[in-house]
């Protein structure tokens, strides 16, 4: 290898490190239809109504996209994540996000630290 491909090599490295770029993994999750949504456990969440049913989850931590939990019991969607003590010291809770769309939703909730940006929605009330 010449010198100047490693330099080369060894700047773009350094680069990467020092402005925490990664790589993300995204997976596309199928489920049951469902009209309502809840999201708990900190989880980031981006949610359109009115377009075709889909669910992608992303992170630069592709370990952390195995603490996530899909279901969709009597029409409604929960999305967790579930860890334990040693997911928190390998820093696995950070940097998740998940992408919602579908065709119409009559309740959308959120607990523990979750946020939730949608649009698209639109009702007399929100709760």
């Amino acid at each position: 290898m010449s010198r100047m491909t490693l330099l080369s090599t060894l700047s773009a490295s350094l680069l990467t490190v020092l402005t925490g770029t990664a790589l993300a993994e995204t997976r596309a999750i199928d489920v049951t239809p469902f009209t309502s949504a809840s999201f708990d456990s900190a989880i980031v969440a981006s949610v359109a109504v009115g377009g075709a049913q889909a669910i992608t989850i992303e992170s630069s931590n592709p370990g952390a996209l195995d603490d996530i939990r899909v279901e969709v019991t009597g029409g409604k969607l929960r999305v967790w994540r579930e860890t334990d003590f040693w997911d928190l010291l390998a820093g696995r809770g950070d940097d998740v996000r998940v992408k919602v769309s579908v065709p119409s939703l009559v309740a959308l909730t959120g607990s523990s630290a979750s946020q939730i940006d949608a649009s698209g929605m639109s009702g007399d009330a929100l709760e």
